[in-house]
């Protein structure tokens, strides 16, 4: 719910022979870009949470072409999702390499700009929230 966090989210479903196939390659992107605090990285199941699929208008039928999909998330708001669904409800196939996620993401960038603009924490002067040694 913060504004200022970058997140990039993976919708799969178990079942999904593609998003079976794309799972090293989303832990291997999380594990090189989602080291700050500020550009975050999450897998929701869409099998177990088939109330927010449907909120992001992802189908959860056995016979979808959207699995996985894809969802970057700037200032709270969608800004870019693979696979592609145009106004028709036509799905432009997306093949979900490392290379083509972090071009078609722009995720040096992202990576790039999040670093240079931390997510600043106010310091507190309450003695009660430091520990006791």
């Amino acid at each position: 719910r913060d504004d200022r966090v970058t997140w990039l989210v993976c919708f799969y479903a178990t079942w999904s022979s593609k998003s079976n196939d794309f799972a090293p390659v989303f832990a291997e992107l999380s594990n090189k870009y989602g080291d700050l605090s500020n550009f975050k990285f999450a897998k929701l199941d869409c099998n177990l949470f088939p109330d927010v699929a449907n909120r992001f208008n992802i189908s959860t039928s056995s016979f979808t072409k959207q699995f996985p999909t894809v969802v970057l998330f700037q200032k709270g708001q969608e800004v870019k999702r693979r696979p592609f669904i145009d106004s028709k409800g036509n799905i432009f196939d997306f093949i979900f390499s490392y290379e083509n996620v972090v071009k078609e993401f722009d995720l040096n960038k992202i990576y790039y700009e999040c670093k240079q603009n931390p997510i600043q924490v106010k310091s507190t002067n309450n003695p009660q929230a430091k520990k006791d040694d």
